[in-house]
């Protein structure tokens, strides 16, 4: 997020407010502080915000309810919610209405400031869910030659974390994963993110048949077989990417 680019800070925290005003002042930021969703409504109606960072829970009126609020009048302000609460279905709420990313609190500066700057820079971002480290690293130095941001996650865990920090445009998932595999992985990160898009990769599609057949049936966008073809991945990222309208045609 570059300078001067202007925040609306919302908790009932008086003394958190205060404290990330002046964290992020010091960076460059222009930053407003309302200490409900009713007054940060109000705000968001007079005034344009490149991003909200909003509490989930407030008295009067949550930060889910906030939200969606503030998604009829400024639907294309990123919001990024704070909480306390990590099994809160709230939390699961937020995540499925569309937020950015929810962050934990007591808040890590730097996850913070990487947030904030990935709010900024929506579209053609790709999380890669592989175990193998080698094939990750790969796939990330190719795609982002592409011209596509790319971040990774070796396990199932990983990946629903990830999908919780950060909303990816395309999760692309290895069908074999420890602990549980890419199809469980997939509802998983769809129960989080309900618009994700899948693209399932896997060397076992012949062993397989019907975990490739059930990601499909479960609204997979598509599954590609490894060794990977780079020029039919980016194809098919970038059409996925259209017929979401993340992309122009």
């Amino acid at each position: 997020m570059g300078t001067s680019a202007k925040m609306l800070i919302v908790d009932d925290n008086t003394d958190l407010c205060k404290n990330l005003a002046d964290i992020l002042e010091d960076r460059g930021m222009v930053v407003r502080m309302a200490h409900d969703g009713c007054n940060a409504i109000a705000a968001i109606q007079v005034e344009d915000f490149d991003l909200v960072l909003m509490d989930i829970k407030m008295p009067v009126m949550n930060g889910v309810e906030a939200y969606r609020k503030i998604r009829e009048t400024k639907p294309d302000t990123p919001v990024i919610m704070m909480t306390a609460f990590t099994t809160d279905e709230l939390v699961r709420e937020a995540l499925r209405e569309g937020v950015h990313a929810v962050l934990h609190k007591p808040l890590d500066l730097e996850v913070l400031l990487t947030t904030v700057e990935s709010s900024r820079d929506a579209g053609r971002m790709i999380l890669v869910v592989d175990d193998d480290h080698d094939l990750c690293d790969n796939l990330m130095d190719i795609l982002r030659g592409h011209g596509y941001r790319v971040s990774c996650a070796n396990t199932s865990e990983e990946a629903i974390q990830a999908a919780q920090a950060n909303n990816a445009d395309i999760y692309l998932i290895d069908l074999k994963l420890p602990t549980r595999n890419g199809l469980e992985t997939y509802l998983a990160v769809k129960d989080i993110r309900p618009n994700a898009i899948a693209v399932i990769i896997t060397a076992y599609a012949d062993e397989l048949p019907h975990l490739v057949d059930s990601a499909l049936q479960c609204g997979a966008y598509a599954y590609l077989r490894k060794p990977v073809d780079i020029e039919m991945l980016t194809d098919v990222v970038d059409k996925a990417l259209r017929s979401r309208g993340v992309i122009a045609e």
